[in-house]
């Protein structure tokens, strides 16, 4: 029961944030462009451009973006001091990959602080990227109550970094996950070795979708307490700035300042670089069982949170939310309406919002991945 409050907490947490859409507005750009190996030496096959541009009165700043042909898919961090938003990301064609005023195929066009996220193409059914010209357009803010009701940051720096791919095959790809163990409590030998045990069921359900992982571990300096990694802090900043990138980072803490969470994704998706949000949090407590223990079950409900908040980072909604109406813009995701139907139909899935304890108190195996929630997550520029 405890499990199910948790993660609960987490996505109604995730939903409201999600909900919150940016207003739209307009700005200039300064651009610098550098090439960049992908991890096997091939320079043509990534590369990294970055942007510095400073707020109009609104809020707003705008880049273009020219890519060669060569390149299929591509990720924009706008990151800055106050909370941000993507207006829109627009081909020249008049495709958008992110639009606040269209469908909600990502949650960069909802206000994040210090950073923000977008992929393009999302989803195996977008437009296809073979290079062109591109508008990216955000708004910043420093407070904000909803898409109308918000205060613009004028004269504000925002940095854009751009890594785009020559991706061979958008299905499949070897990714980094970082994992690193944030102050004395995750250190204990007995929680390192349930993460290590974790990261086997992890990886088994990425392989799931194409996914190879390869995962580093590191030991950080931290408190039993740490901030919520989706409000983002200089310490996950300092944690991205010291491990390999373009990567996903999995900071295992003991708790965060929101207490009882299973686990929460820095971004949705996340930056595959260093960022003041460029981190997974998993709490290493909130997922054993009974005075801190993991057992078998314990084992797996850790290992598919990591997974699962690693979906976050790639890009996944969950199927359904919390109010068994919202529903992820996947087609092969099942529909369903209610809780009842939604757990019937689709409590299997990685990225159902809640742990399902069948009528012997076990809980239900979530480790199911559609094709189209696989392609999201291949489309991400931190997967090669």
């Amino acid at each position: 029961m405890q499990r199910q409050q948790t993660r609960n907490i987490l996505l109604a947490f995730i939903l409201a944030l999600a909900l919150l859409a940016s207003g739209c507005r307009g700005g200039n750009s300064d651009d610098a462009t550098s090439e960049a190996t992908d991890g096997r030496g091939a320079v043509s096959d990534v590369v990294l451009q970055t942007f510095d541009t400073v707020t109009g009165a609104q809020g707003e700043s705008e880049i273009d973006l020219g890519l060669a042909t060569r390149f299929n898919k591509f990720s924009v961090t706008a990151s800055t001091g106050a909370s941000v938003s993507f207006d829109y990301l627009l081909r020249s064609d008049g495709t958008f990959y992110a639009n606040y005023l269209g469908e909600r195929m990502t949650a960069a066009t909802s206000f994040g602080a210090f950073s923000n996220t977008a992929v393009a193409p999302s989803r195996d059914f977008d437009p296809a990227v073979a290079g062109g010209n591109f508008q990216v357009k955000t708004t910043t803010v420093r407070s904000f109550v909803s898409d109308s009701n918000f205060e613009p940051a004028p004269g504000e720096p925002v940095n854009y970094t751009v890594v785009a791919h020559q991706d061979p095959d958008l299905n499949s790809g070897p990714l980094t996950l970082n994992i690193i163990y944030v102050g004395a409590i995750p250190q204990l030998p007995a929680n390192k070795a349930a993460v290590q045990a974790a990261i086997g069921v992890a990886r088994t359900i990425l392989q799931g979708a194409g996914i190879a992982a390869t995962f580093n571990e590191f030991d950080f300096a931290g408190g039993d307490v740490v901030t919520n990694p989706y409000f983002g802090s200089e310490l996950y900043l300092n944690i991205s700035a010291a491990v390999p990138s373009p990567a996903v980072n999995v900071c295992i803490a003991a708790d965060f300042d929101i207490t009882g969470l299973l686990g929460i994704s820095g971004g949705l998706p996340g930056s595959p670089l260093p960022g003041a949000r460029s981190c997974v949090g998993i709490s290493v407590l909130n997922n054993a069982g009974v005075g801190g223990v993991y057992g078998a079950p314990e084992l797996n409900l850790l290992g598919e949170t990591l997974a699962h908040e690693t979906g976050h980072y790639l890009g996944l909604f969950h199927p359904v939310e919390t109010d068994w109406v919202t529903l992820d813009p996947l087609p092969d995701t099942a529909a369903c309406a209610g809780q009842a139907d939604c757990v019937s139909k689709i409590q299997n899935n990685l990225m159902f919002p809640l742990p399902i304890l069948d009528g012997l108190g076990n809980y239900v195996t979530q480790n199911q991945l559609t094709p189209q929630q696989a392609g999201v997550m291949n489309r991400h520029s931190a997967v090669f």
